[in-house]
């Protein structure tokens, strides 16, 4: 058995695909219509961003926070966590 994806729900799927690409998942253009994408390089677990409209259509129920699901990025060394950083505050997230 492999763990195949890991999926997150988003308000705003193209900010949230700006968020993952500077962490490092790689996805195909985004439109602004997207309602799921999933990212696309050779990761051993894929990244998958589902609109939040989606999963109340399929829940039945919105999405909320929760404390019980997660999920870590491992980097080479920490120089490259310490870049990764600093292009998320320069891109306006909160660090």
């Amino acid at each position: 058995m492999k763990l195949n994806a890991v999926g997150v729900s988003s308000k705003d799927i193209g900010r949230t695909v700006e968020f993952y690409r500077i962490l490092g998942f790689e996805f195909q253009p985004y439109v602004e219509s997207d309602r799921h994408v999933e990212s696309v390089n050779n990761l051993s677990v894929k990244l998958m961003i589902d609109h939040i409209s989606m999963v109340e259509e399929i829940l039945g129920d919105k999405p909320r926070p929760s404390n019980h699901a997660n999920f870590a990025i491992q980097y080479d060394a920490p120089a490259g966590l310490n870049l990764v950083v600093d292009k998320l505050q320069e891109a306006g997230y909160a660090v």
